[in-house]
């Protein structure tokens, strides 16, 4: 039997001096398989391997996959999930079950090809009591303050910046059994990072939505968007109330907008905004004012070099506030009080056109009568300096609303915008025909 010493001396030279992983690669370097990659490593220098044995864990020295392989000095791992970091150690066996210390341990984040969605298993964070992990689902038996709930913390990918929707399997047996609090990057708050879910038997696929976003007025309150950054985030989930059960979660974008489309809410318009588009039509929902020295509204938008126009067939508004605004607008830059110029419509039906001539100056009005508030076509275009505004009841014959000179930068933006006339609600236009030149 060897002594304590010899067994030292023997589990050294059994252990591994490199490990490495390779993903597997397509043509052109495309990632072929995102959920395999394969790991090699140095044969032991030790006489009498019998084997090897490779561990996997979602978090850096905490393994719980334990895998057995023969005399073999590479291993391909599937099921892997996209967004997702996984940890992995290698050990040599002798024939008497001797063991050596782990490898040099490596972190693999598999990668998430654009537009894709992030699949997090309930079970793949780190879980702190009181919540508990049961069959793959977290919950909590009592109901706590934030300050004694669970922690629930999942690391993972997003393959670009843009907006994303996060929703979870989850089970709200009841009133009172229903709600987390939520948030990405940092703690959440209470009350207003409290994701009230509606109550369901079973287990129901919900979108995360905040207090603070809708109105109790709603099943659901509108989803809450997270804008993130290309790379590694933090998922946070705390308890709240007691039997309200986790399971797996997904992290969405919330569009994918055709190129040159971009979205972005400017200034703070109190509510995270949303747009959608296609070929030929499209959707914008947000909150905030257009007008005074400072604009706050979701912007749905295309750079524009030199000449140009943007129009379409402005649709449904949904907002009721006498200073709604949806329509058509260019700017400058896309900071809040960028010189820029808007036409469109408010739920009393009437068309206006505002400008703002500098940066930072107070916004003028010029309003058309009444239209009708869905249906009305609309247009702007800038030829060198001068921006028209013009209307139109069948795209045909157009109308002049306003004209005159901005003396801008050549590179701007143009595209679609809306607001709610307040920052406490979210209001909802759609617009079709679009066309933008060039």
């Amino acid at each position: 039997m060897l002594v304590n010493s010899e067994q030292k001396i023997i589990r050294a030279l059994m252990a591994l001096s490199n490990l490495t992983l390779l993903a597997l690669l397509g043509e052109a370097g495309n990632i072929l398989a995102q959920s395999t990659a394969t790991l090699m490593w140095d044969a032991a220098a030790a006489s009498g391997i019998s084997g090897y044995r490779l561990y996997q864990g979602r978090a850096s020295n905490n393994y719980t996959l334990t895998n057995s392989l023969g005399k073999v000095t590479s291993a391909t791992i599937s099921g892997l999930s996209p967004g997702n970091t996984y940890y992995f150690a290698v050990t040599s066996l002798d024939a008497s079950g001797l063991e050596s210390p782990f490898s040099k341990e490596i972190a693999y984040t598999v990668p998430v090809a654009a537009g894709s969605t992030v699949v997090l298993p309930a079970s793949s964070g780190t879980i702190t009591a009181p919540f508990t992990l049961t069959n793959g689902i977290v919950s909590q038996s009592k109901t706590t303050s934030l300050s004694g709930s669970g922690r629930a913390a999942y690391s993972f990918n997003v393959p670009g910046t843009g907006d994303y929707l996060l929703s979870a399997n989850v089970k709200a047996p009841g009133e009172g059994a229903n709600s987390f609090f939520v948030n990405v990057d940092a703690e959440p708050s209470d009350p207003y990072m409290i994701w009230d879910i509606p109550v369901a038997a079973a287990f129901t696929n919900r979108t995360v939505a905040w207090r603070g976003n809708g109105t109790v007025d709603s099943s659901q309150f509108a989803p809450k968007i997270f804008n993130l950054a290309q790379g590694p985030h933090q998922l946070i989930i705390r308890g709240r109330e007691a039997k309200t059960q986790l399971g797996t979660l997904t992290i969405s974008p919330a569009t994918v907008l055709p190129a040159p489309w971009q979205a972005l809410d400017i200034g703070n318009p109190g509510r995270t905004g949303t747009a959608t588009l296609s070929a030929t039509s499209g959707a914008v929902a947000g909150a905030g004012v257009i007008g005074g020295t400072g604009d706050k509204f979701r912007f749905l938008y295309q750079p524009l070099t030199g000449d140009g126009e943007i129009r379409a067939q402005l649709g449904a508004l949904s907002g009721t506030n006498a200073n709604a605004r949806f329509g058509v607008m260019l700017r400058e830059t896309l900071t809040s009080g960028a010189a820029s110029a808007f036409i469109g419509i408010s739920p009393d039906g009437g068309l206006r056109s505002q400008r703002r001539l500098t940066t930072a100056g107070v916004m003028s009005v010029v309003t058309s009568g009444a239209t009708g508030v869905s249906n009305q076509w609309v247009r702007l275009a800038r030829a060198g300096n001068v921006v028209t505004a013009y209307k139109s009841a069948d795209a045909i014959n157009w109308s002049a609303v306003d004209t005159g000179t901005m003396s801008i930068a050549a590179n701007i933006y143009f595209g679609f915008a809306i607001a709610s006339g307040t920052t406490n609600a979210v209001c909802s236009g759609t617009f079709n025909n679009i066309l933008a030149v060039p």
